[in-house]
């Protein structure tokens, strides 16, 4: 017995160093950064975090701040200073870089990079799918994406490149058997997109040099786009499918492939606790548990809305 309990002390060491588990934060606040609200949505408000990005984190184990669009740069130095990382939501911008979303997000964008560069200051950040393209854009210093990507409402095993076995999202020493059997092997990972981010455009534009690409996907027409990538030298990642769905998204009124199965629901959670994990290693810090309680989502009301949109839920903001 005890050679038993020795052996998962160490297996449980070994865990925590590998994850960085000394010294770590245990209270991360991850944002989620709202955007412009279009067509049925503009009636309850101007803005809006779709509800499903902010239980995904605190599944994870963080709590949220809904980061407001067009405030001031002081804002978002704030913010920044005082968050563990933040999270770029999908969604249906015309011109995501010229959007109030975008161009907040270029802030904090450039902020990570600046302070990993200077000091070895740690904000991760996580893109998906219009969050995703968004983070492609904001490397290449332009708009980079394909129109015409037939992949609505479509879910996918993900398609490994050679570049996966330095995952860091899917790390083989945290990534169970299960997750791996299932992500590549079963419809696990949910796609609603029409634009995309492909290999020729990332050599294109030169930003292969900052992403690893770790998987692709092909569309109905067989079109290969990036599914999943990671920046070489920074906590920065981004994924076209959706995890968040699989998990939190239920509308019955929408025509929806999403994946609730127990190993699509393992993928989704793996990658919420990998990126709230992230955020543990990030020692910014509002001034105090008063002050972060002001900013916290807590103080937000969440709508219904799965009868004008495909998400169940939203928090609208009044800017």
């Amino acid at each position: 017995m005890a050679v038993v309990f020795g052996l998962v002390n160490f297996i449980v060491l070994f865990s925590c160093l590998v994850n960085t588990c000394f010294g770590q934060n245990d209270r991360p606040i991850i944002g989620v950064m709202s955007q412009e609200t279009h067509d049925s949505l503009v009636k309850f408000g101007p803005s809006v975090v779709v509800a499903s990005y902010v239980k995904y984190l605190e599944s994870g184990g963080a709590r949220v701040v809904l980061v407001k669009i067009n405030q001031s740069h002081d804002y978002y130095i704030k913010l920044f200073n005082s968050l563990n990382g933040l999270l770029l939501p999908g969604g249906d911008q015309l011109d995501v870089l010229a959007s109030g979303y975008g161009k907040a997000a270029k802030i904090f964008f450039d902020m990570s990079i600046e302070g990993m560069k200077k000091n070895g200051d740690y904000f991760p950040i996580w893109g998906t799918c219009e969050g995703h393209q968004l983070l492609a854009s904001l490397a290449a210093g332009k708009d980079i994406l394909i129109s015409g990507i037939d992949a609505e409402n479509l879910a996918l095993p993900l398609e490994l490149t050679s570049d996966f076995v330095e995952s860091r999202i899917f790390d083989v020493l945290t990534t169970s058997g299960f997750v791996f059997k299932a992500m590549t092997t079963e419809n696990s990972t949910y796609n609603a997109h029409h634009f995309g981010v492909t290999m020729k455009n990332l050599t294109t534009f030169g930003i292969d040099k900052f992403f690893r690409v770790t998987s692709v996907n092909k569309d109905r027409k067989g079109v290969e786009f990036i599914s999943t990538m990671e920046a070489f030298e920074y906590p920065i990642y981004g994924v076209q499918w959706h995890p968040e769905k699989n998990i939190f998204e239920w509308n019955p009124h929408a025509d929806s492939a999403i994946p609730h199965s127990t190993a699509a629901v393992s993928v989704a959670q793996h990658t919420a606790n990998f990126f709230v994990r992230e955020a543990r290693k990030s020692t910014h810090k509002f001034s105090s548990e008063d002050e972060a309680s002001k900013y916290l989502v807590y103080n937000n009301q969440a709508v219904y809305i799965a009868d004008a949109a495909s998400f169940e839920q939203g928090y609208f903001l009044d800017v």
